[in-house]
C-alpha cells in the first residue's frame, strides 16, 4: 500500500518539483562525494560532478516548456 501511495507522489510531480530534487540531488552529490567514494578517487570528483551537472542540465531542459 505504502508503494502505491510512491507511485502516485512520483507520477504526480510537477517539472519544478522535478528540476528542484534534481538540482538537490546534485549539490548532495557534490558535497558528500567523499562519503560515496574514497578519497582515492579525489581526483575524479571534478569530473563526476561535472557529468551530474550535466545530466542534471539535460533534465531542465527536458522539462523546460512544460
Amino acid at each position: 500500500m505504502a508503494e502505491e501511495e510512491e507511485q502516485t507522489e512520483t507520477s504526480e510531480k510537477t517539472p519544478l518539483q522535478c528540476a528542484e530534487e534534481a538540482v538537490n540531488d546534485l549539490y548532495d552529490f557534490r558535497d558528500h562525494y567523499f562519503e560515496k567514494f574514497s578519497i582515492s578517487k579525489s581526483h575524479l570528483k571534478d569530473e563526476d560532478v561535472k557529468k551530474k551537472m550535466e545530466e542534471c542540465l539535460e533534465l531542465l531542459s527536458s522539462k523546460k516548456g512544460l
